[in-house]
């Protein structure tokens, strides 16, 4: 079969616009599949599902973000602040990766850059945990 150019041209052109779909398509199936797993306490299959959700879309924050706080109940608190840091990268506005990440600062008794963070979260419009604040000025001794 011969195919000429302008047929080709006019398939190519239809792929490339179809593939960004569809891989956006399916790296919210393994990020939904994350969830899935985080919700019923199958981490480890939690964090597999986002790190393919973010191998096929690398700039998808918030498979980074909930990685990240997958690392976090996992007490792998270098890793939940490099995927924070990327979630971040990615969309500077997300206030769900500065609370996670303030709560990553907390675990690691790092109270001012958590204070920060938390601060960071409310002015982008995250109802922080009460529960989160008091345990953060137990901890820092201060009433922020």
């Amino acid at each position: 079969m011969k195919i000429n150019a302008g047929t080709l041209s006019f398939l190519l052109l239809g792929f490339l616009l179809f593939l960004p779909g569809a891989y956006a398509d399916q790296a919210s199936t393994y990020y939904n599949r994350g969830n899935d797993h985080f919700s019923n306490g199958e981490f480890d299959q939690a964090i597999s599902n986002y790190t393919r959700a973010l191998e096929i879309n690398p700039r998808h924050s918030n498979a980074y973000t909930n990685r990240g706080n997958t690392y976090n109940v996992l007490l792998q608190y270098d890793k939940a602040l490099s995927d924070f840091g990327n979630a971040l990268k990615i969309n500077p506005q997300s206030g769900y990766a500065y609370n996670g990440r303030a709560l990553t600062y907390y675990f690691q008794r790092k109270y001012s850059k958590a204070w920060r963070d938390v601060h960071k979260a409310q002015a982008l419009g995250i109802k922080v945990k009460p529960e989160f604040l008091q345990a953060l000025r137990d901890a820092s001794g201060r009433s922020e």
